[in-house]
């Protein structure tokens, strides 16, 4: 995978489709991720990939619509999404919040 710094380039990109995944998680409680799959062309080359992200709401990324990536111009295969919120600043920010309230419980 594309380090951010390698995507300089910056490009539209349609979305092809919404790869979803079903599962059962506890209780029986059945969900669905969307992965969306962009196409873009680069020097005449059409490439497809499909995002590492997955999100529960399948109306965020509707199929039709253009995605702001950057991708590498050395490897135009690895390519990035623009915008895409990255989970580990709100996981961090929940771990902190979750020890301040341990703390002031044994205070």
């Amino acid at each position: 995978m594309a380090t951010p710094r390698n995507c300089v380039c910056g490009r539209m990109a349609g979305l092809a489709e919404l790869c979803g995944v079903a599962y059962t998680q506890f209780r029986s409680v059945k969900h669905t991720h969307y992965r969306p799959v962009v196409e873009y062309v680069v020097d005449s080359k059409h490439y497809t990939e499909k995002a590492v992200f997955r999100t529960r709401r399948e109306t965020k990324y509707p199929v039709g619509s253009e995605i702001e990536i950057y991708y590498n111009p050395g490897n135009p295969e690895q390519m990035r999404f623009v915008g895409h919120p990255f989970p580990l600043p709100m996981g961090l920010v929940l771990l902190f919040i979750g020890a301040a309230l341990i703390c002031c419980y044994f205070i």
